[in-house]
């Protein structure tokens, strides 16, 4: 989970000064973009559930204090993404075949899916804990980009000790893609790090599928 900051004004307004300017239309709506390019708004810092949503990224240490020169303006995902390189655990992932899967349980296996944003949920459209969309009315669609399977998630990492199962949706092109990248044992196990995960899922047990965000919604308009 994102760090949560309570910043004065005056700290606000300097870090929203380190963000990249790019047009006064969009400066006087509150758009800017962070150093990697991404769209941030002002009004929107430390909301990740904002596709335009900002918190703060740590770039130098010049005082053991927080100092607000020492960070700069970034999008909450990568943010997050910087948070969960740090943690090193290991999960599992093994693809059910896709004739496993009932079609009065693909709904609610789907509901695992993450919200992205309104417009994408009424669309039928969630991500994945990779980011990947996912489509609702797409299972097992291996035509469509927003095809999608059912893997049998190990967040203990260790089958061997006390293994903790779930399933979860993930994008079907971007699973097979992992299998093939990935080493895969004799029972159909491919273990990645959570790195790979742009998501809350592994801090949360994978109870109910965590938080990603990847493009925003006219991608799919």
């Amino acid at each position: 989970m994102i760090k949560k900051y309570q910043l004065t004004e005056r700290e606000l307004n300097l870090l929203w000064d380190e963000a990249i300017f790019i047009s006064h239309v969009n400066d006087n709506k509150g758009f800017r973009q962070d150093e990697h390019g991404q769209w941030i708004r002002r009004s929107e810092f430390g909301n990740p559930n904002s596709e335009y949503g900002w918190s703060l990224l740590r770039v130098k240490n010049s005082t053991e204090q927080f100092d607000i020169s020492d960070y700069i303006p970034c999008h909450w995902r990568l943010v997050k993404k910087q948070e969960l390189d740090s943690e090193k655990k290991k999960l599992k992932l093994k693809m059910l075949p896709l004739e496993d899967i009932a079609p009065e349980k693909r709904d609610s296996l789907w509901l695992c899916g993450q919200i992205d944003s309104k417009a994408n949920e009424e669309k039928g459209y969630r991500v994945d804990i990779f980011g990947q969309w996912i489509g609702r009315h797409q299972y097992g669609d291996l035509t469509s980009p927003f095809g999608w399977c059912v893997v049998l998630v190990d967040i203990s990492g260790d089958l061997t000790n006390s293994p903790q199962w779930e399933m979860l949706p993930i994008n079907l092109g971007h699973m097979q893609e992992l299998v093939l990248l990935g080493q895969t044992d004799d029972e159909g196990w491919t273990a990645w790090d959570t790195v790979g995960c742009v998501a809350d899922a592994v801090e949360s047990g994978f109870g109910i599928l965590a938080s990603s965000v990847t493009l925003p919604f006219s991608f799919l308009e």
